[in-house]
């Protein structure tokens, strides 16, 4: 390689009377030829190696044409408000260079061919599909297509959760205060609740209709999940919810029972491509991952698995599992049951779906119970109308491994699952008891009782009744049972190790970004929404001598495009800095480490950059779990095009060509 390079240098960077004289040649010609010779190089090898050199005047001379690809894609979803900043970007590499022609709804944008698309003062008719053209030179048959970029603007004045309340461990007769922060209009009201019931002040209750609720003198009634309401007119959002727990060491002392561990798998499947989509399984997962948090469990949560990740989740989760551990698994999403089989529905499953799509939860339970868990407890908030699978080939089940078994069923046999606005049926009433420090059986025959007075469930079908089975023993075990890992060490710090390398976040980072007479300081702030979502927060902190100043992620890997979504806002109404954050909900699917790219825009003085920055494998990523994604790049076959009607020619077979 590296006396390619020298013969490279040495005929490409040398006058035109230095090469005649090489080799006493007659002609700069021979003199290559003979060096070439001498290292038994041929043309079309020094051609290649003068490729990768990027020599673009050697490339010309001899005709190079390397096929252009789309690197990096926009994102899937972009949220901007009204009068905010739109910012698309799309990345390709190719010889000659491509050029790039931006499509809104599939009509050609006017003046758009940068691979940056950037509007200012968003309004509603900015809303819709972007997608970018890359064409190499003049062909417009040879074009490939970004992946499409859904814009969706938000009328101003926005609320958004700045803050989530956060768990809260108390003593018994203590104070807790749960707090949260949002983005806004000026006038905004505040609601909490615990449960579905509405809070007003009283002498254990202090602001009930403020961003911050405090508690105190706490005693069991008050333990729960709370959440706050935020409203301005119509519009409202709710925080996450947030579990207020007595301390396991303060509370459980002198109790009987003890695990050596405790750990829960919480999965939810909402975005199906072969059945309808649901509403309620995010913030189930999120709710019930909050509840167990506080709690002292392990979790591990993700959204919208395939079956392939499904099965490689729980079989990376059996490694939490062992001897004296308490294990929770729970799945929320489509279902089906034959012949007293329940199959749990992936995201990928096809219309049409039979067990062959789907994943058994005796399979599933079968693998967790083979490490010999202290107690068991699985939840399934499905549907459990039976389904005609031809021919009628089912997995065998298994006989129970052993005692200390719990299976919740949403619903009962034949009959439907249901969900309302913000959460399914099931975990609407469960999350009213999970921290309550009581038997795992009165927990679940509390649920049971509340779900019995649900009165939304009739819509022409027969009511949602829960089910419950159970083998347990140690009828007193509690999911607030305390940790007591002794003679079982070793095995803790294991897993220990095992959860803490699957939920690894990036540490902030602060980035001085020069431009020429100034410097633009940009932070970098990373967040887990669940186990396989990370969200990356971009903020200028300071604009330097820019009057209005940008930064966002224009550049993310392709394997973890589909389904990102990039959200812009201003701080405030008198803000010229704009605030960014992306979202990233299938992390799991990287396939390497998650390289960025961050670009500032500087107006007045109008200055643009762009930066890397090497993530690492954050979350769940670093095991793996997931398939190759399919290709969407798009490839035509070459023909001539007239340049004097390029553009019109372009605009008008756009409809043809977009997806």
């Amino acid at each position: 390689m590296e006396c390619h390079q020298k013969i490279i240098s040495l005929c490409v960077s040398r006058t035109h009377e230095e090469v005649l004289k090489i080799g006493n040649a007659d002609s700069p010609t021979e003199a290559l030829f003979k060096k070439l010779g001498n290292l038994r190089m041929t043309i079309d090898e020094f051609i290649s190696y003068a490729t990768r050199a990027g020599d673009a005047v050697l490339m010309n001379i001899f005709n190079v044409h390397i096929p252009s690809e789309i690197t990096d894609h926009p994102v899937s979803e972009f949220v901007g408000v009204e009068g905010g900043l739109l910012t698309l970007s799309v990345q390709a590499t190719g010889f000659p260079a491509p050029e790039f022609r931006w499509f809104k709804d599939g009509d050609l944008i006017p003046g758009a061919s940068s691979r940056h698309l950037e509007l200012d003062d968003l309004r509603q008719q900015d809303a819709g599909a972007y997608r970018c053209a890359v064409v190499q030179g003049r062909d417009i048959s040879n074009i490939q297509f970004s992946n499409p970029s859904i814009v969706i603007i938000k009328r101003a004045p926005d609320i958004e959760v700045k803050q989530q309340p956060q768990n809260a461990p108390v003593n018994v007769g203590g104070t807790a205060l749960l707090s949260c922060q949002v983005w806004g209009p000026s006038h905004m009201e505040f609601q909490w609740f615990k449960g579905e019931t509405l809070l007003t002040d009283s002498p254990k209750i202090r602001g009930s209709s403020t961003n911050e609720l405090a508690l105190f003198d706490i005693d069991e009634s008050m333990l729960g999940c709370y959440y706050c309401r935020i409203s301005s007119g119509r519009n409202y959002v709710e925080t996450k919810g947030a579990a207020v727990q007595i301390s396991e060491l303060l509370m459980f002392s002198d109790k009987k029972y003890t695990a050596t561990d405790k750990v829960a798998l919480l999965i939810g499947c909402a975005d199906y491509r072969g059945d309808s989509m649901l509403k309620a399984p995010n913030n189930d997962v999120h709710t019930l991952a909050n509840i167990f948090r506080s709690l002292n469990f392990k979790v591990v949560s993700l959204l919208d698995l395939t079956r392939k990740e499904i099965i490689a989740a729980v079989i990376e989760f059996s490694k939490l599992v062992g001897q004296g551990v308490y294990c929770v698994f729970y799945f929320c999403g489509h279902g089906f049951e034959v012949s007293g089989q329940l199959y749990l529905v992936p995201c990928d499953a096809p219309q049409g779906y039979t067990n062959d799509h789907s994943v058994s939860s005796d399979k599933i339970s079968n693998i967790l119970l083979a490490k010999e868990p202290q107690l068991f407890c699985m939840i399934l908030d499905v549907c459990r109308k039976p389904r005609n699978i031809y021919p009628a080939v089912l997995d065998a089940r298994e006989a129970a491994r052993g005692p200390n078994t719990i299976v919740v069923y949403g619903t009962s046999y034949g009959l439907k699952a249901y969900e309302d606005k913000t959460h399914g049926i099931l975990v609407k009433h469960l999350k009213n008891f999970l921290s309550i420090p009581i038997p795992v059986e009165t927990v679940f025959a509390k649920f049971r009782h509340a779900m019995s007075q649900e009165t939304k469930l009739i819509k022409g079908e027969k009511k949602q009744f829960a089910n419950v089975d159970t083998n347990l023993i140690d009828i007193g075990r509690s999911f607030a049972d305390p940790i007591e890992y002794k003679g079982f060490t070793a095995e803790y710090n294991e897993r220990q190790q095992v959860w803490e390398n699957a939920h690894r976040i990036p540490p902030p980072k602060k980035i001085e970004v020069q431009f020429p007479g100034f410097t633009v300081l940009v932070c970098l702030e990373f967040e887990q929404e669940v186990s396989n979502k990370l969200n990356i927060y971009t903020t200028v902190l300071d604009p330097g001598l820019a009057k209005v100043c940008s930064a966002w992620i224009c550049g993310i890997p392709n394997s973890v495009i589909e389904k990102a979504k990039n959200n812009t806002s201003r701080e405030d109404k008198g803000s010229y800095c704009f605030r960014s954050y992306l979202q990233l909900p299938n992390i799991h699917r990287l396939k390497s480490n998650l390289n960025i790219r961050v670009q500032v825009s500087c107006k007045n003085p109008d200055f643009i950059k762009e930066f890397q920055v090497d993530l690492g494998l954050p979350l769940i990523s670093a095991l793996h779990l997931s398939e190759d994604q399919p290709d969407f790049t798009r490839t035509r076959q070459p023909q001539e095009d007239d340049e004097s009607s390029f553009e019109e020619s372009l605009s008008s077979k756009t409809q043809s060509l977009l997806l």
